[in-house]
């Protein structure tokens, strides 16, 4: 029985390969976030306002995986102080995080105003979706809020009050551009029938994070393509297709296990190097059963190329059009 030579199964995979690099390489350079964006309600204008802004230093921490953020800034304040005081302005904090550390406010006058700038270091979470991962980028939310603010005082901010350091450094990750919204939350409170509303002001800055770093789905492409490249050459092997196969299959299982250490452990949906790894698992048992259908009924060569050419196709194909559904 003829087997498929060495040139053939060399050009299907480097063709295959090609086309999920190109795929990939296009998809890895466009800015893919599906993060929700908490809602904030706009407030009425007011002549009673706390211009907010924020300066962010540098990250000590950036860690997406398991969706911790540590920050050093400055978050400053200008209100006028006949309408609020500087102990109200004092009691701001972080939606889904802590400030761990936060100086004495370096405090300047100008005119009708004050400015009350506070050096803190700030622990946060943010409302991260993994659907995309590992080719997935971020919008990463920090919110300040405060809720002692007196009555028709509001907070106000926009995108000229937000800064960040120009050397700023986050391994992996680029900080392409932000965005700032200013209004409040407002959470609805019962009393047996009686429904109370609490308004906290808020400045809500989102940063939008581009993952440079092309590693991980590099990793994931080429050792899945690999793992599927292995279990096609049964068809120009003399060895058993069904042993051959039955050792990639445990080889794939192998690797989710080492794939699941660097992936996000904290959520319970698949991402997409879930559906990458199913679909190579499938493809590789359609590559045994094509083994045993070729074996038993004694294929010519030019239908096992047939066979080997439509795994590639349906390997790429399924794998790009997840990538896109997603």
């Amino acid at each position: 029985m003829r087997k498929v030579g060495a040139v053939f199964q060399a050009v299907a995979f480097l063709v295959g390969l090609t086309m999920l690099s190109g795929f990939f390489y296009i998809r890895f350079q466009t800015f893919l976030a599906h993060d929700p964006i908490e809602l904030i309600h706009k407030n009425s204008p007011s002549e009673k306002t706390v211009t907010t802004g924020v300066h962010i230093t540098n990250f000590i921490e950036f860690n997406v995986i398991k969706n911790n953020f540590v920050l050093e800034g400055t978050v400053w304040f200008a209100f006028d102080p006949k309408v609020v005081s500087l102990d109200i302005i004092k009691k701001f904090n972080i939606a889904h995080g802590q400030i761990l550390h936060r100086y004495d406010p370096v405090v300047q006058h100008d005119e009708n105003l004050m400015l009350a700038q506070f050096d803190v270091r700030i622990q946060f979470t943010s409302s991260l979706m993994y659907r995309l991962f590992p080719i997935d980028d971020h919008r990463i939310t920090l919110t300040i809020m405060n809720r002692y603010l007196p009555e028709g005082v509001i907070f106000s901010s926009s995108k000229s009050d937000i800064t960040i350091s120009p050397d700023i450094y986050v391994p992996g990750w680029k900080i392409t551009d932000y965005q700032v919204n200013a209004g409040y939350q407002q959470i609805d409170l019962m009393r047996g029938k009686t429904q109370y509303g609490v308004k906290h002001e808020t400045v809500q800055i989102i940063l939008e994070c581009d993952r440079i770093d092309p590693n991980i789905i590099s990793n994931v492409l080429l050792t899945l393509i690999l793992i599927l490249f292995m279990s096609l050459l049964t068809y120009s092997s003399t060895e058993d297709s069904v042993l051959v196969v039955s050792v990639i299959i445990v080889a794939l299982i192998g690797y989710r296990a080492v794939m699941q250490q660097s992936e996000p452990s904290h959520i319970s949906y698949f991402m997409l190097s879930d559906y990458l790894y199913l679909i190579t698992l499938t493809t590789t048992i359609l590559a045994l059963l094509g083994g045993i259908y070729s074996t038993a009924y004694k294929l010519t060569l030019y239908e096992k190329k047939l066979i080997i050419g439509a795994i590639y196709a349906l390997f790429v194909g399924a794998c790009i059009l997840m990538t896109l559904i997603l």
